[in-house]
């Protein structure tokens, strides 16, 4: 998904936020606000996506505030309020009788959870939130259905982690996804990058017990882009029969690739440009099934 007019604003709107939280310093925040308006200036274009734009965005506040990790409080409440819901969530899975309608809620769930991200102008959330999610989220397209009879005829599915918090509540997908028969490739950020799950949250939710292998990524990125994954990443996620790919960076990076294999995106659209992409109101969830148009390459 490309950039449209809205996003510019977005982008760096989010960025001053990230700015005061990194640092109480009046001139460390003027310079990284200036820089952070530079690059995404010297990288615009109309081929360009948000989640690139945002990754340049990142590395100029990390670089100019030295805050290595902005959201580290953030994401340690959003994991810890998950935590606390994630029984109840998987007491109400194991009151379906059928695997699909299990399969089904877990999906649902673990799109809903993609709600759980901080400072973007038309979403507003807080980790106190996270119970009134699963009350009132709503999905709005579902394409579960056809995933989950891929799923059931697959040896090898990998899911893209997107954000801590929801990370705890993919968990239920991923145990889904097993379920079914498919090994399970998860793939998570190696370090900090906004409020994205790392291979530290893999581990404080025991995840490795879930999935049968973990891949950490070292690339500084927002979405992971098949072009500037590590070859050995690549030849995995393009080897599996299906890939999961959860939060809008993913759906903004990977729509502009062709790849090889169909990919599920599980997102809530939390802006304007993603939800008129998806076909849903702002705030709605999308579990949205896209077959390869061509090979990658």
């Amino acid at each position: 998904m490309r950039i449209e007019p809205e996003c510019l604003p977005c982008l760096i709107q989010r960025g001053l936020r990230e700015i005061l939280k990194a640092t109480g310093d009046p001139a460390k925040r003027l310079k990284a606000a200036i820089a952070i308006v530079k690059i995404i200036a010297e990288n615009l274009s109309e081929e360009a996506t948000p989640s690139d734009l945002g990754a340049l965005r990142e590395r100029a506040i990390k670089l100019e505030t030295g805050n290595q990790d902005v959201y580290a409080k953030e994401k340690e409440d959003s994991n810890r309020t998950a935590l606390k819901i994630l029984p109840k969530l998987r007491g109400e899975l194991s009151k379906l009788d059928d695997e699909f309608s299990r399969f089904r809620l877990a999906c649902a769930y673990a799109t809903i959870a993609n709600s759980i991200e901080f400072d973007i102008p038309e979403h507003d959330f807080s980790p106190e939130d996270i119970l009134k999610l699963f009350e009132s989220g709503r999905v709005e397209v579902d394409d579960t259905g056809e995933i989950y009879r891929i799923i059931k005829a697959s040896k090898k599915v990998a899911l893209l982690l997107d954000n801590a918090g929801e990370i705890v509540i993919d968990k239920l997908l991923a145990e889904q996804i097993k379920s079914l028969g498919a090994k399970l490739t998860v793939v998570v950020k190696n370090f900090p990058i906004m409020n994205d799950a790392t291979v530290a949250d893999v581990k404080l939710i025991s995840l490795k017990e879930v999935a049968d292998n973990v891949l950490a990524v070292d690339v500084e990125c927002v979405g992971f882009s098949m072009s500037k994954l590590p070859e050995r990443i690549r030849k995995e996620l393009l080897s599996s029969d299906l890939i999961v790919a959860k939060g809008m960076a993913h759906y903004e990076s990977l729509t502009e690739e062709s790849v090889k294999v169909p990919v599920a995106y599980l997102l809530v659209a939390k802006c304007s440009p993603v939800a008129r992409s998806l076909g849903v109101k702002v705030g709605n969830g999308a579990i949205k099934l896209v077959k390869p148009r061509k090979s990658w390459g």
